[in-house]
């Protein structure tokens, strides 16, 4: 299925939101994620269904002083 990851469209076939964001190498502690305009919580993303046309964002928080 394809799908809009960070704006640049993505092939996948993986089910669930937590599963994409392991393949994509993402760091699970430090992300907010955003699917189709909704905020998903860290203990929702493995309950969270991907499909086909889904658009997702992801944020990383980066330290520095």
């Amino acid at each position: 299925m394809k799908i809009r990851l960070n704006g640049k469209e993505v092939t996948c076939n993986i089910e669930n939101l937590e599963g994409l964001l392991k393949m994509q190498g993402f760091s699970l502690e430090r992300i907010i994620v955003e699917c189709n305009g909704r905020i998903i919580p860290s203990q929702e993303r493995p309950r969270v269904l991907i499909a086909e046309g889904d658009t997702i964002e992801v944020l990383s928080f980066v330290g520095g002083g």
